[in-house]
């Protein structure tokens, strides 16, 4: 028997990646450390969980596309928001990018935002432990005044609730706060938050939550019934 001699098949796709390999070194070499620890694990992702890779491939290609077209002036205010996430949202949301996507980019990247202004704002928020301990209240009389709108709690998904801190005061609920949250029943937590945190023109300017926190507790009252009619 004669045996037959293969030739060599060339590999483009081993070829290629091998290419992209080295420039991933040659980039890496250049770059500042926390951007390669960042790719590093965004591909580790992609390497060990494969079922994630399809979003990590689309999301790093966004991302690369916003560094190239967006603007040095848009892209350093990004870098200047509150956290990592804000960060890539307000990157997707800058003009260059809203003319190429969708425009709608920029109000769903400023909801977002909010939400993390409202649980940060005045002290933050806590768990219901937490701010049960504010209150020298269980972790169940937490939950019962959440569900009959005693409490402001902000949903968050699988991480259960946040409570705004701010909605305890010398060891007791804010005086006022169940009497404004009855007028305001109809509005989720997020919108509720929202009302107690910002400047209300029925207030002369002055926010809800500084108004109760003054004992003037049918003003802000009078005020949540105008902002819910």
């Amino acid at each position: 028997m004669v045996a037959t001699r293969r030739s060599h098949q060339p590999n483009p796709r081993g070829d290629q990646r091998d290419e992209h390999v080295e420039a991933f070194r040659q980039v890496a070499a250049r770059a500042p450390s926390d951007a390669v620890a960042a790719a590093v694990q965004a591909l580790t992702v992609a390497a060990t969980e494969r079922e994630k890779a399809p979003f990590v491939t689309r999301a790093m290609h966004a991302l690369a596309d916003t560094a190239t077209i967006s603007s040095r002036d848009a892209l350093l205010a990004a870098a200047g928001a509150r956290s990592d996430t804000l960060t890539l949202l307000r990157g997707l949301a800058t003009p260059e990018m809203l003319a190429r996507d969708h425009p709608l980019l920029a109000t769903y990247a400023a909801g977002i935002e909010a939400q993390h202004w409202l649980l940060e704002a005045e002290g933050g928020t806590g768990s219901g432990e937490q701010i049960g301990r504010l209150l020298h209240l269980t972790r169940q009389a937490i939950d019962k005044r959440r569900k009959r709108n005693k409490l402001i709690a902000l949903p968050l998904g699988r991480r259960g609730y946040a409570y705004p801190l701010w909605q305890a005061q010398q060891g007791t609920v804010l005086p006022g706060l169940d009497m404004v949250l009855a007028e305001l029943a109809e509005f989720d937590s997020w919108t509720q938050a929202g009302f107690l945190l910002n400047p209300n023109t029925w207030l002369d300017g002055s926010s809800p939550l500084a108004e109760l926190r003054r004992g003037n507790i049918e003003r802000v009252q009078f005020a949540a019934a105008a902002y819910a009619a």
